[in-house]
């Protein structure tokens, strides 16, 4: 599936970010890949094999963008504009979302889970089978969005909104969620399970 190679730092176990030899943690100048990886992406329309694992991104503008099969894990994205992206089989594990956008994008068979996410805006999307377990959200929005068999097991949600979605299979079993709404969305189709949170 993926294509990335090994950071060539002797006995690193990291994978190299795309354009460089090394995995994030060795990379001299990172302010300078971070600038060279952003200018990359102004005029990149698709995007594929992309692996930035680890990589701190704040301010950016990556909308209406198309990724598929990338690695984004473990990365910091602070007022990131994701807004009308699709992504195909992509990987988020483990990373942090501070007031970011990801309005009407396009989301299938991705990996957010173990991700802390804090005022960041999904609505108006099509998140289909996307596995979004054990993160912890607040302040976060899935309003008017169809998240058809996606995952929310064992997260924490605060604050969180899923008014008028469709949650037809989504799972929200050992969650535990506090101030959450579901107004107007098909909430009884989701399966919560004995044991979940409210």
């Amino acid at each position: 599936m993926f294509t990335f190679n090994p950071c060539s730092v002797k006995g690193c176990a990291g994978s190299a970010v795309t354009g460089r030899s090394t995995c994030i943690r060795h990379i001299d100048e990172e302010d300078d890949y971070i600038g060279t990886f952003l200018s990359g992406m102004r005029d990149a329309a698709s995007v594929k094999d992309l692996n930035i694992e680890g990589l701190t991104v704040s301010g950016a503008d990556l909308s209406n963008k198309r990724f598929h099969v990338s690695n984004f894990a473990n990365g910091t994205f602070e007022e990131v504009d994701f807004n009308g992206c699709m992504f195909r089989m992509c990987f988020f594990e483990f990373s942090t979302f501070i007031r970011c956008t990801f309005r009407g994008v396009d989301m299938k068979y991705c990996v957010l889970a173990g991700s802390t996410m804090s005022d960041t805006d999904f609505s108006t999307s099509d998140i289909l089978h996307t596995n979004f377990n054990g993160i912890s959200a607040s302040g976060v929005r899935f309003d008017e969005s169809d998240l058809y068999f996606s995952s929310f097991v064992g997260s924490r949600l605060t604050g969180t909104s899923f008014i008028d979605c469709n949650l037809r299979k989504v799972r929200f079993s050992s969650s535990k969620r506090e101030d959450v709404v579901f107004k107007y969305s098909n909430y009884e189709e989701a399966e919560f399970g004995e044991d979940a949170g409210s």
